[in-house]
């Protein structure tokens, strides 16, 4: 008896979502609540995360940016001071002659 009743509460509950133009019974059934409390601290830990990261790319940026200026001081640095050698060598063996 109670298996009935039940059976047929299931058939009214298809036949008016049915007649609601939902094809699937399954349709009508609402997505379960969640607690927002549960789901913030993984959304700050996200938000947090991408901001980190967005920090590091823009460090990296600018370290990159200071290392290839300070390669470029040392290069012309140590250009300047082969010429100066080799001009000093020229004289030495003029010198020599």
């Amino acid at each position: 008896e109670m298996g009935d009743s039940l059976a047929q509460r299931h058939s009214a509950d298809l036949e008016r979502s049915a007649s609601a133009g939902n094809s699937s019974p399954f349709l009508r059934v609402s997505p379960p609540s969640y607690d927002i409390t549960l789901a913030r601290p993984l959304l700050d830990t996200q938000r947090q995360l991408q901001e980190d990261s967005e920090k590091a790319a823009l460090l990296e940026t600018e370290f990159t940016a200071q290392i290839e200026a300070e390669a470029s001081r040392v290069r012309d640095f140590l250009e300047s001071k082969e010429r100066a050698l080799k001009e000093l060598l020229g004289r030495t063996e003029l010198r020599a002659r």
